[in-house]
């Protein structure tokens, strides 16, 4: 929790939640609870305050001190309907069903009700030495927090399964996982979510194969899983358990044709298309491009062997048995990469045995700016367009909402009209991009989607060129040998381009002091960069845009 590693933590799981936890730092079950009850409309503007109290940054002032005892473990915050009924009851000398009527009352703004109440409880509270003045203003703040105000025994409830779900997570991840994903083996993006937490911690999914993955997801290991079938589009669950039942009762798969020696009624063209495009016949005989392209001739295998068998039930106890020849598959050319990632993406929902923007990672690790989350903040990120979506403003000018699909997440761009009419030939589905823009102001803390308005975007392929302005190298005190320097200057003089060079030295104290040459420019060519890094270490070579 403090980690806020919680994705698919029953309530801690969004994007939102998790940024909370980081400040918070939970340290004892009331902490969870309280966030639980907290991170909702309305009571969500007193997060920042309760993290505060807690960590001792903002004083904890109570109106009264009998009020003490009843917020201490909230630091002064009212946060459940039991402390609004306790204040009542302490307070103001209601009994405890008068106190649930004045909470519920305050809860659906009962303006004649809560007048009466108010004159009981502030008669109450002088009854008990307490001065108008302060049961008036400790009425007024049961009011505000009244409307907002959580059950808490619900909240603990949730906080306890939260907290269990987290300790299976910590302790038997792969079972965990698993567990998940077959739970939300439907929903593409709960999936993909939970596929690229689990690839964080250390689980490997191994793609789909009807020689090994079942129906949902199972654990092979205690860092594997294998890929349910049914998570594939087109891939019902029955015909998902139908090629497992008969692999493991039966003998492995060998070829696309003896997928339909199945009895089973559930595998169809459509199945088999579908499991050929998204990789789970990749350890049968022969290529994607050759399986696809056989799909008919199974068809037809699948019905003479379902024939052939009724005839030979029919024939029990004759000799003349008919054999049917599985079919050779025809010579065709292979699929490039991105053909079969692109027909992969469409049955699973996202890239499972590689991602288009594999090659370009470094230049997303140089280029990637990610300034805050405050509305100023200044976004450079880099992605696969998945969806484009065009509309027409208020003058009918063309804009587009653009879906950007980055190596561990996904985003959504907003590009206004001026910006969609010098960009519009960048944005089609699977085009690589980089784009730089504000965050919108329709991201809400609870979106678990970026939402940036876009002001400039370029193809991928032109990033490393347009960003990059100076390479900055820094050389270690303790790494500054005349061999060193040689290399550098013979990588330099192997480089030119138009990148200042700027080398930051390193004395014995720690001072660095920075030289800019006046006259060595050089590239920002990848295969410089990573021969400067293999050199002098990762940390130590970096780009200035």
């Amino acid at each position: 929790f403090q980690n806020a590693e919680t994705t698919g933590i029953f309530q801690f799981s969004s994007d939102g939640m998790k940024s909370h936890l980081k400040n918070l730092k939970p340290d004892n079950f009331n902490d969870l609870i309280a966030m639980n009850a907290l991170y909702r409309p309305g009571p969500m503007e007193y997060i920042p305050n309760y993290i505060k109290r807690k960590h001792g940054k903002s004083t904890i002032t109570y109106l009264h001190p009998k009020l003490e005892n009843i917020l201490k473990d909230t630091y002064g915050i009212i946060i459940y309907q039991e402390q609004v009924m306790q204040i009542a009851n302490e307070i103001g000398g209601f009994t405890l069903a008068q106190s649930d009527l004045m909470r519920r009352a305050m809860g659906k703004k009962k303006k004649k009700l809560m007048s009466g109440f108010k004159t009981d409880f502030i008669n109450g509270a002088i009854e008990k030495d307490i001065s108008k003045k302060i049961a008036i203003d400790i009425f007024n703040l049961l009011e505000k927090f009244a409307e907002y105000g959580f059950n808490k025994s619900h909240s603990a409830a949730y906080a306890l399964i939260a907290y269990q779900t987290a300790w299976l997570k910590t302790y038997y991840p792969a079972e965990y996982y698993s567990a998940n994903l077959s739970s939300d083996i439907n929903d593409t993006d709960k999936v993909l979510k939970l596929f690229d937490d689990a690839k964080q911690a250390g689980i490997n999914i191994l793609p789909p194969d009807v020689n090994q993955s079942f129906a949902d997801f199972r654990v092979i290991d205690n860092d594997t899983i294998s890929y349910g079938l049914a998570a594939i589009k087109n891939v019902g669950y029955k015909a998902a358990e139908d090629i497992s039942k008969y692999r493991n009762n039966e003998s492995p798969y060998n070829t696309i044709f003896n997928l339909f020696m199945n009895d089973s009624t559930a595998i169809n063209k459509k199945t088999l298309e579908s499991l050929i495009l998204a990789g789970a016949c990749d350890q049968l005989k022969g290529h994607r491009a050759q399986q696809f392209n056989s799909i008919d001739k199974a068809i037809r295998f699948g019905q003479l062997y379902s024939q052939n068998g009724s005839a030979n039930q029919e024939a029990l106890f004759s000799t003349d048995v008919m054999d049917i020849p599985i079919p050779s598959m025809d010579e065709v050319n292979e699929w490039s990469q991105d053909e079969c990632l692109s027909k992969e993406k469409e049955l699973i929902g996202f890239y499972l045995s590689g991602n288009p923007l594999e090659p370009y990672k470094i230049d997303l690790e140089d280029f990637e700016i990610d300034t805050g989350t405050n509305r100023d903040s200044i976004y450079r990120l880099g992605g696969i367009i998945s969806d484009v979506k065009e509309l027409f403003d208020k003058r009918n000018n063309k804009w587009a909402i653009v879906s950007l699909d980055r190596m561990l997440s996904k985003c959504e761009i907003f590009i206004f009209s001026d910006l969609y009419n010098k960009i519009h030939h960048l944005l089609h589905e699977n085009k690589l991009i980089f784009i730089s823009g504000k965050l919108s102001n329709r991201q809400s803390e609870e979106d678990n989607v970026l939402k940036i308005i876009a002001e400039d975007a370029i193809d991928i392929k032109d990033a490393r060129n347009k960003f990059s302005r100076h390479i900055n190298i820094k050389i270690p005190y303790d790494n500054n040998s005349t061999e060193l320097l040689k290399t550098i200057k013979s990588l330099v003089s192997s480089n030119p381009g138009h990148c200042r060079f700027v080398i930051n030295v390193e004395s014995s104290n720690g001072y660095i002091q920075k030289i800019v040459s006046q006259d060595i420019n050089v590239s920002a060519d990848i295969q410089f960069i990573i021969a400067m890094r293999e050199l002098l270490g990762q940390d130590n070579v970096w780009i200035d845009s």
